[in-house]
């Protein structure tokens, strides 16, 4: 017999993802008085890509990395009260490592790198492009997140990229944003 709510997901974390996991839940266990093996740290992404709407907790912990691999085996633990969920299915799992309120995000299509630098198109009031770099940052979802380099609400070439160059004028296009990771559901 088997339980499915609630059901339990293994996989396995890098060693220094494990480490930033466990350093963020044991932050907001203090925050909120609990311990940090019970802090909602798990977000499953579904098999049609689809985000599961409920967190996970951990449930046990492999009591050693492996020294070949670097990767620790872990098992946490997702309400499943719809029985949507079943043993045998395949999701992915994300981690929260850290939040970055009001973090500038930039499509990591428009990300090239020029001699090893992560630069950046960026498109002026005037309509002229400049050349920008920005430092590597971590990605979240289809995006880079930046450090420095760029500000709030400046405007990035995500098309056309090959045949653009600094100092020339061009007539932007706006677009979307790709969603961001869990807002589309």
């Amino acid at each position: 017999m088997s339980s499915v709510d609630p059901i339990v997901a293994q996989f396995h974390l890098s060693e220094v993802t494990f480490l930033g996991l466990i350093k963020r839940a044991s932050t907001e266990a203090a925050r909120i008085g609990a311990n940090p093996l019970q802090v909602p740290s798990f977000q499953l992404i579904l098999a049609d890509g689809s985000t599961y709407p409920h967190a996970g907790t951990f449930r046990t912990l492999d009591r050693a990395v492996d020294p070949q691999t670097g990767t620790i085996i872990v098992q946490a633990l997702f309400p499943n009260p719809d029985g949507l969920l079943r043993p045998g299915m395949y999701a992915r799992v994300r981690v929260t490592l850290r939040n970055q309120p009001d973090a500038v995000l930039v499509p990591q299509v428009a990300v090239q790198q020029i001699q090893g630098v992560n630069t950046v198109f960026v498109v002026g009031s005037d309509n002229t492009v400049s050349v920008r770099s920005v430092p590597d940052g971590a990605t979240y979802g289809q995006f880079l997140v930046v450090q420095s380099g760029l500000r709030p609400g400046e405007r990035v070439v995500v098309e056309g990229l090959q045949k653009i160059r600094p100092g020339i004028r061009v007539t932007p296009e706006l677009r979307p944003a790709p969603p961001l990771p869990g807002a589309g559901g």
